[in-house]
């Protein structure tokens, strides 16, 4: 097993993100940032950094693709972030394929082929109009674009490598090639982001990054907790009496232990319940339909997750579960377990190495084997069976969010590496960190 930190996330700073003469700093104004996604809400780190961005001064032009019914193909985010879509058409050719004729490996792979060539072909010619200052890679399949437009404007290239890209379990295919394709690219990036600190070893030693990757961690904005209602009420509605409500959110599938959450569910003590909330994938595809009887267990499809936090301040106990099947999962860097403390819950999480000394050190939950339902139940009912315990809990939860865990306070670091790379074209007072705000 590699080595790992589990020390409460030591901080590491990316050589050079920091200058002796802060006022020779030029920070740039205007940034084209690339991504495969079809809303930029459905990746809070990209989301969250280009809200604050935009509020220190900076203009974002986002470009992704379109989606199902409802996106647009260009459209305002919030003042100052836009989001252009392009559309690939030979993805939607290939899952009209009928039969065994679209389900094998040749027509995977041909499909993988055509709708990435077209992709980058598509999102170069888009992208390379923009003009920025900076450009920014989201996530691997992003990044050959985002080279070759940087390359042609002349300006930098920061990766944020929100995933382990090739070991994210087995929906991703062609692994080898995935894999093979990052190293030869990485070269050329100036900069590379990665939300957990045992990635950026990876990324130096493995995939042979120049530099030690920064660690930007998936904090939402700081926002005050405030007494919610939404699950009470859900489960007002189908009659179920509720003393304690504990709570998942994210992607329901196996490969999140959302069987064994379910399974748990059924040793809880009495008066405490379990909520679902999220997009069903794979075996879990219809959430509803394997929902327990009884009461006990409730599922609400997926909610916007401008709205989410309303869910989670209604909840009393944060769940969050990754099955040990690669290493994106074993290093996890869960968004989730920020915005489970910045609403006050305690969270029981998987017994990994870098969440360890982060949840038990700190004393804001317990960490149990992911895949042994008991363990699961019984980290519940000690929390739910103590209220000192789930108090002081979720004490320490409110004062980390508000003192550290929170985008502010990461976005400062972030903001100190972009000021410090190359071709920069303004003055650092021109967009200065102190003036980040919270988003409303």
């Amino acid at each position: 097993m590699d080595r790992v930190f589990n020390n409460q996330r030591p901080e590491i700073d990316r050589p050079g993100s920091t200058s002796e003469h802060p006022s020779e700093v030029r920070p740039p104004r205007t940034i084209c940032a690339i991504t495969y996604l079809s809303r930029p809400q459905n990746l809070p780190p990209f989301y969250n950094a280009a809200q604050s961005l935009t509020r220190s001064g900076f203009r974002v032009h986002g470009y992704g693709t379109l989606g199902k019914v409802g996106n647009l193909p260009i459209e305002e985010i919030t003042p100052g972030f836009t989001f252009s879509r392009i559309g690939i058409n030979s993805r939607s050719f290939f899952l009209r394929l009928p039969g065994k004729l679209g389900n094998n490996f040749l027509t995977a792979g041909l499909q993988y082929l055509f709708s990435f060539a077209e992709y980058n072909v598509k999102m170069f010619f888009k992208a390379r109009k923009c003009q920025a200052d900076l450009v920014e890679a989201h996530d691997l399949p992003s990044l050959l674009c985002a080279l070759l437009v940087a390359k042609l404007r002349h300006r930098p290239l920061v990766y944020h490598a929100h995933e382990l890209w090739s070991e994210m379990g087995t929906h991703i295919r062609f692994k080898g090639f995935w894999r093979w394709f990052e190293k030869r690219l990485i070269g050329g990036v100036d900069l590379i982001v990665v939300p957990e600190e045992n990635r950026a070893r990876i990324y130096r030693d493995e995939y042979g990054a120049r530099d030690l990757p920064l660690v930007v961690a998936n904090c939402p904005p700081f926002k005050e907790t405030h007494a919610g209602t939404a699950l009470a009420d859900l489960f007002a509605s189908r009659g179920t009496r509720v003393s304690c409500m504990v709570l998942y959110q994210g992607v329901i599938s196996s490969e999140r232990c959302v069987d064994e959450i379910v399974a748990a569910a059924a040793h809880f003590r009495d008066g405490v319940a379990l909520a679902l909330i999220g997009q069903g994938f794979g075996e879990w595809a219809d959430p509803q339909s394997r929902m327990p009887s009884g009461g006990r267990v409730l599922y609400q499809p997926h909610v916007p997750y401008e709205k989410l936090l309303d869910y989670t301040a209604s909840a009393h106990i944060g769940l969050l579960f990754y099955r040990n099947t690669c290493r994106n999962n074993y290093y996890c860097a869960p968004n989730k377990l920020y915005e489970y403390m910045m609403m006050g819950l305690p969270v029981i999480t998987p017994n990994y190495p870098g969440l360890v000394g982060f949840v038990e050190g700190q004393n804001i939950g317990i960490c149990v084997d992911p895949e042994d339902p008991r363990a699961i139940a019984d980290a519940v009912n000690r929390i739910a069976g103590d209220e000192t315990l789930r108090q002081t809990m979720r004490e320490n939860c409110l004062r980390l969010a508000r003192d550290r865990w929170n985008f502010e306070s990461e976005f400062t670091r972030l903001h100190a590496a972009y000021a410090a790379l190359p071709h920069a074209v303004t003055s650092l007072a021109a967009v200065a960190p102190a003036a980040i705000v919270p988003i409303a």
